[in-house]
């Protein structure tokens, strides 16, 4: 397992979102109430920039298709049905790999398997 420095802690502040690239990977880097998470950076659907989207919460938005990712575990979040019962949110299944992020000494690394 390979731990890389991406980030210096405080680069990301709560509630945003930053992509860098590991090993040749795009990978998003999203902090949340403090808290860094890591996942691939590209949505499964149709390989929109999640780090051009919108994160709310857990939840990050595509912004080609709508597809939304739980960016503590890469899960698909599931659509919501509007009134007339037709899937919101996204057409994405696939879910998104994530990364254990290690912050020590005000970096902040990424293990990559």
């Amino acid at each position: 397992m390979q731990r890389i420095a991406v980030a210096s802690y405080g680069d990301i502040k709560p509630g945003e979102m930053n992509e860098v690239e590991v090993l040749n990977t795009p990978i998003l880097l999203a902090n949340v109430a403090g808290a860094l998470y890591a996942l691939d950076a590209q949505c499964t659907h149709g390989q929109g920039r999640l780090a051009q989207g919108v994160m709310e919460g857990y939840v990050v938005k595509c912004p080609l298709h709508g597809a939304m990712f739980d960016v503590r575990t890469g899960e698909v979040v599931k659509p919501k049905r509007n009134a007339y019962g037709m899937p919101v949110g996204g057409p994405a299944t696939a879910n998104l790999r994530t990364y254990r992020v290690v912050e020590e000494e005000g970096q902040v690394f990424i293990e990559i398997p």
